[in-house]
């Protein structure tokens, strides 16, 4: 690189000065473009708490998603309600926490776009799909419709999610050729 390449380094009081003055200035700015957001979905609250909101709300939905594992053995043993409904309305609790974001208002529209439509019509229709099936009278094979029902859940899950990030879509889809020609060549 040369004599003149010099990397940036946060060091001493006022290198982590400046990091907090531009953070604050970049939540100031946040806050100053939302006004009050959240399609009047708690519009009294700044930015941070919002995202101090969200993080709440997300961190208890996956808190009650992973605590249903906890009956995991339920599912196998031809009990499935208690597993599926917990982790169902742990996913519920967690996409509820966008709401502090964005409000429910704007994440209603965000899920029907036509980026999103499909997606969330997936999610949605599997979560419901989900819990109708374990209130049905048992039938031969439940518990694998509630545990595919579930893991096309997640996987919708996760696509919504990816469509929020820069390129999400393409490098799932570039990790996924990896894992498989991996596979392939195995």
């Amino acid at each position: 690189f040369g004599s003149s390449f010099k990397p940036a380094v946060f060091s001493g009081s006022r290198s982590m000065e400046q990091l907090r003055t531009w953070s604050n200035r970049a939540l100031n700015r946040e806050e100053a473009m939302a006004g009050p957001t959240a399609d009047s979905f708690c519009p009294n609250m700044t930015l941070r708490q919002r995202v101090i909101g969200w993080g709440v709300c997300f961190g208890l939905g996956l808190f009650v998603s992973i605590c249903s594992f906890g009956s995991w053995t339920s599912l196998v043993r031809g009990k499935p309600a208690r597993f599926a409904i917990t982790y169902s309305m742990g996913n519920v609790i967690a996409m509820c926490s966008t709401c502090f974001l964005m409000g429910p208002q704007r994440q209603f529209r965000n899920m029907t776009s036509s980026k999103r439509r499909v997606t969330s019509a997936v999610y949605v229709g599997c979560l419901i799909a989900t819990v109708l099936v374990c209130f049905l009278p048992h039938f031969k094979a439940q518990e694998l419709v509630i545990l595919i029902l579930i893991i096309i859940q997640f996987l919708a899950l996760c696509w919504y999610s990816l469509s929020y990030i820069p390129f999400g879509h393409r490098m799932a889809r570039g990790a996924a050729r990896q894992v498989s020609s991996n596979f392939a060549l195995g």
